[in-house]
């Protein structure tokens, strides 16, 4: 599969002018009020997609395209899950940050049981708290002071069951998502799919080249996406006034490369 030049080149220039916008977003401090809670996932998110496009561009640059399509892959189960918790806003972000209670609990257990003495208040603070804002991961009939006892996600389906990313994306009712995850996946899972694409046998010669530009270009093609959306609901959260910025940039972007 070849992917033609000049659309590869206005993709790596468009991730560069997206770059551009998000960190004038992050170079001062971002006003959130601490019980926004979906304010603060698509703080946090935005700036880790960020940091992994920067990542995408140094990979792309130096040609490692399938690698660069496993930080792709990240990106794409960050901006599932935060379209995802926007379409609650009201429950789901609060149960992403109520998680790290159940995070809290388990590093708490682990430095009691090297020896270390904690404060007992300490302890009886954050049993409080699981028992208040976290009670919700408590498995049925388990020890609230055991972190074994919690589920092993913070992303919940109605009924109070863990969804992994792909049920997610499914709800998202976007297919090309739920193709795009399972395209990035083949490589991370060492399957014959996304390991036999770099092979190429001549009688009993094997060779190898996983620098296919189309895994360059999707890569480049999902973190945009990626963070792009991200950086949306961020502004459309907090009334940042990014949103001129990135609608126009979403207009030449769909131009230049449609």
């Amino acid at each position: 599969m070849t992917f033609p030049p000049e659309k590869f080149n206005n993709l790596r220039r468009f991730t560069d002018e997206l770059l551009t916008i998000g960190q004038t977003v992050f170079r001062d401090r971002v006003k959130c009020p601490d019980a926004d809670h979906l304010g603060m996932m698509s703080i946090t998110f935005s700036a880790k997609q960020a940091e992994h496009m920067l990542s995408v561009q140094t990979l792309v640059d130096a040609r490692r395209f399938a690698d660069a399509s496993v930080i792709a892959r990240v990106m794409l189960e960050g901006l599932a899950l935060l379209i995802w918790s926007n379409r609650a806003p009201d429950e789901r972000p609060r149960a992403w940050r109520a998680y790290s209670l159940v995070f809290d609990l388990q590093t708490l257990r682990s430095k009691q049981a090297t020896g270390m003495m904690l404060d007992a208040d300490v302890e009886q603070d954050l049993l409080d708290r699981l028992t208040h804002e976290a009670s919700q991961f408590l498995r049925q009939g388990g020890d609230p002071t055991d972190p074994a006892s919690y589920k092993a996600r913070w992303h919940l389906d109605d009924e109070g069951k863990g969804l992994r990313i792909t049920d997610i994306l499914k709800d998202l009712n976007d297919p090309k998502l739920v193709d795009l995850y399972g395209e990035l996946s083949n490589w991370i899972h060492w399957n014959a799919k996304g390991i036999g694409s770099g092979l190429k046998r001549d009688g009993d010669l094997v060779r190898i080249d996983w620098s296919a530009q189309y895994r360059g270009a999707l890569a480049l093609a999902v973190g945009f996406q990626s963070l792009f959306q991200s950086l949306e609901v961020l502004d459309s959260r907090l009334h940042l006034g990014y949103a001129e910025k990135l609608d126009d940039l979403r207009r030449r972007y769909v131009a230049a490369l449609s």
